[in-house]
C-alpha cells in the first residue's frame, strides 16, 4: 500500500526481486538435491534381487561344503578299513608262515605251533569282525586282537592248497565287485 495515495500496488524493489530469485534458486537446488538423493539409493526391488542372489549363492556353497564333508568322512572310513585289512593280512601271513600245522573249521583258521606249543585262532565273527586269539598249552588265552573291518562285510576263509595255503576273502558291501583277497602260506620245509 502506498502511503501517499492509499492505493494498493505491488512494486518489487531490487532487494525484493533478488530475494525472490534467491528463493527460486534455493527451491531449485533443493529439488535437485532431492532428485540426486533418490538416484543414489537403491529401490526395494533391487535390494530384494540382490538378497535372493546372495541366498542362492550361500545355499549352493553350504551344499557344496556338506558334500565335501561327507566325502571326507567316507574317505576316512575307507582308509581305516584298509589299514585294518592290511594289519590283519600282515598278522595272518606271519602266523601262517611260522605255523607247523593249520586247520579250517567253518569260519575259523586254527594254526598250531610246535615250539613253543601253542595255537592261534582266527575267527570271522558275524561277517563284521575278525579276532585273533592266542592260547598256550594249557588252553588259557594268552592274548586277543580285534580287527575292525566294515560292519557289513562278508568274510570267508578257504584252502587254496590243503594244509599249506589259505585264502581269506573280504567283500565290502559297498564294493561287492572288488573283494579283497589275502593269501597266506606255510613255510616249506626241506
Amino acid at each position: 500500500m502506498n502511503v501517499r495515495t492509499g492505493k494498493l500496488f505491488f512494486m518489487p524493489t531490487h532487494q525484493q526481486a533478488y530475494r525472490s530469485m534467491d528463493c527460486r534458486a534455493g527451491l531449485r537446488a533443493n529439488r535437485r538435491a532431492v532428485r540426486e538423493n533418490r538416484r543414489s539409493g537403491f529401490t526395494l526391488i533391487e535390494l530384494l534381487l540382490v538378497l535372493s542372489m546372495l541366498s542362492t549363492l550361500l545355499g549352493g556353497t553350504i551344499g557344496l561344503l556338506a558334500l565335501v564333508h561327507n566325502s571326507n568322512d567316507r574317505g576316512q572310513q575307507n582308509l581305516l578299513h584298509r589299514q585294518e585289512i592290511r594289519r590283519f593280512a600282515d598278522d595272518v601271513r606271519r602266523d601262517m608262515h611260522a605255523s607247523s600245522a593249520a586247520e579250517i573249521r567253518e569260519s575259523e583258521l586254527i594254526l598250531m605251533f610246535a615250539s613253543p606249543e601253542s595255537k592261534i585262532v582266527y575267527r570271522a565273527d558275524g561277517g563284521s569282525l575278525l579276532r585273533r586269539q592266542t592260547s598256550g598249552t594249557d588252553e588259557s588265552p594268552a592274548g586277543q586282537d580285534q580287527y575292525r573291518i566294515d560292519d557289513n562285510a562278508m568274510i570267508a576263509v578257504d584252502w587254496l592248497e590243503q594244509g599249506t595255503q589259505v585264502r581269506w576273502t573280504i567283500t565290502p558291501t559297498d564294493r561287492p565287485h572288488s573283494p579283497v583277497q589275502i593269501i597266506a602260506s606255510k613255510r616249506l620245509t626241506q
